[in-house]
């Protein structure tokens, strides 16, 4: 039994010690989003959050800011420059109009959105969203999101299902898209992660400060009531040899 509180002792301990040395070394900012997209349609420029945004909440604008593009541009000296362009969106554009089902374009419509900056064309793996609140505040907000598969003029090339929700400690926040398919990961542990960890410590008190007490107690009166026997044989004992 003691060997039994040790080991698990030991592991949980590990456990504790494993998270927090993972968020300390990844400590992600919560206000920028990673957009990746893999499986795209053709002549899709960039993905875009959409969300059921109504016109009452008080984050909606009309025309809130149009993507930005890092390019390069080679210079005078024979360098190269690296600059953001803004594309040419603007309310008339598809993505400014779409909504179906009341989901709505998160950077055309939302005032929560800072910028949408577009580096994939530059070799970068995803595109950035930077936001003017938490992005995990933002999901719990809205809850449902799909992603849009956009093009060059700013029209809906194709609509993703529903996002899921995934957690991780190794990967910024971040809306993934693989086709029909949509993905947001939340920095940090998922809630059955934590209860989990939870039921561990429920666990390791119960062995550590309470089963040793108990264990003690009944040994104790179990040593009792052996010498209570003990005493009571000698007793009866005594009693048959004085007949």
């Amino acid at each position: 039994m003691k060997r039994f509180c040790i080991i698990l002792s030991l592991m949980i301990a590990c456990l504790f010690c494993a998270a927090p040395l993972n968020c300390s070394a990844l400590d992600y900012d919560p206000r920028l989003i990673c957009l990746e997209y893999r499986n795209a349609p053709e002549g899709t420029a960039y993905i875009d959050i959409l969300a059921r945004i109504s016109e009452s909440d008080e984050a909606y604008t009309v025309f809130n800011t149009a993507p930005m593009r890092l390019t390069d541009k080679p210079i005078a000296d024979g360098s190269t420059e690296f600059v953001y362009e803004t594309l040419d969106i603007d309310s008339s554009s598809g993505i400014a109009k779409y909504n179906e089902d009341g989901f709505v374009s998160l950077t055309i419509h939302s005032k929560e959105v800072r910028e949408l900056m577009i580096m994939k064309s530059c070799g970068y793996t995803n595109d950035e969203l930077m936001l003017d609140c938490n992005a995990d505040d933002l999901y719990q907000k809205y809850k449902k999101f799909r992603i849009a598969y956009v093009g060059e003029k700013g029209e809906v090339l194709k609509v993703t299902d529903k996002a899921g929700r995934d957690y991780s400690f190794r990967a910024p926040y971040s809306f993934i898209a693989d086709d029909s398919t949509a993905t947001y990961i939340s920095f940090g542990m998922s809630p059955l992660c934590s209860l989990l960890i939870l039921a561990g410590v429920i666990v390791l008190v119960f062995l550590i400060f309470i089963l040793p007490p108990v264990l003690i107690i009944n040994k104790l009166a179990e040593r009792k009531r052996i010498r209570q026997l003990a005493e009571q044989a000698r007793s009866k004992s005594d009693t048959v040899k004085e007949d």
